[in-house]
């Protein structure tokens, strides 16, 4: 097993990847090869700035084969493009023992995709069945409606932006890697539970069926879309848990979706739409 983590060096501005393959054939460019403990890498590579942590870590390194010791600063690696790291490991991977692309089998697992209604775009349209659509929601607290800027929100957005992956364009890069023509048959399976609001027939986004068995439902499903990556509270983690175990239990007639690689509501282009789905593929990958 190789491993191979993603830090944003503070003062070069670039990636840097923390392997614990010192030889890997990716990795031959470099000119110095430094290293650093596991828990060092780890530590850089998930020092989230501006939301959560002011400074830059702050880790030790050693050049290799020499008496070189330094210090040197990291942030997260999502500043340098890899906050989904699947394609730098499919590179890794393709480099070091390059095999078809039927052969690969790559499992992505995410923390939860938490996604409002966005409908900042129909605040001016001119369809009136659009126009109403943005009428009913502008005061949903699932929808997002408000169209004002200012640089506080501006700065708050920007960080969140480099933290997230929205269009997941890792995914669908690494997949395009495997399977050019897009036939949603490479082995890439993806899985990241979605947490977002469906329309009803009046056009008002609402909590999905689904959690609304959940006693009080609605209240936790809108605590579950406002929650941030920094859920450590007990009712927090009592709350991912259950809405975890729902997700793994969820089927095609009443269930959590699965965050697709390409797709749009009721259709699937590459991806699995529920988990049991992409259990199975992921079960018959050879």
């Amino acid at each position: 097993m190789q491993i191979i983590i993603a830090g944003f060096d503070y003062f070069r501005q670039r990636v840097s990847f923390f392997r614990s393959n010192p030889h890997s054939f990716t990795n031959q460019f470099s000119g110095n090869y430094f290293k650093i403990s596991l828990g060092h890498a780890i530590h850089s590579s998930s020092n989230a700035p501006v939301n959560y942590f002011d400074a830059p870590a702050e880790v030790s390194i050693s050049l290799l084969n020499a008496t070189d010791n330094r210090k040197t600063w990291y942030w997260d690696g999502a500043v340098a493009g890899f906050n989904n790291p699947v394609l730098a490991g499919l590179i890794e991977a393709i480099t070091n023992n390059y095999k078809d692309p039927k052969e690969y089998c790559i499992l992505s697992i995410g923390t939860g995709a938490p996604s409002k209604a966005v409908l900042t775009d129909c605040k001016y349209s001119d369809n009136p069945a659009t126009k109403a659509v943005f009428e009913i929601n502008k005061d949903n607290t699932l929808a997002i409606t408000d169209t004002s800027f200012g640089f506080t929100k501006d700065l708050t957005k920007l960080a969140k932006s480099i933290l997230g992956d929205p269009p997941d364009s890792a995914s669908f890069i690494a997949y395009s890697i495997l399977d050019p023509s897009l036939s949603n048959k490479a082995n890439l399976i993806r899985i990241n539970p979605c947490i977002t609001p469906v329309k009803n027939i009046d056009g008002k986004y609402v909590t999905p069926s689904v959690y609304l068995s959940m006693k009080g439902g609605e209240s936790k499903f809108q605590t579950l879309i406002e929650m941030d990556m920094d859920a450590v509270e007990d009712k927090q983690v009592d709350l991912i848990n259950e809405f975890c175990d729902k997700f793994i239990a969820s089927t095609d007639l009443n269930g959590i979706t699965n965050q697709l690689i390409r797709g749009e509501e009721g259709k699937v282009h590459l991806g699995q739409p529920y988990y049991y789905i992409a259990k199975e593929k992921w079960l018959n990958c050879k």
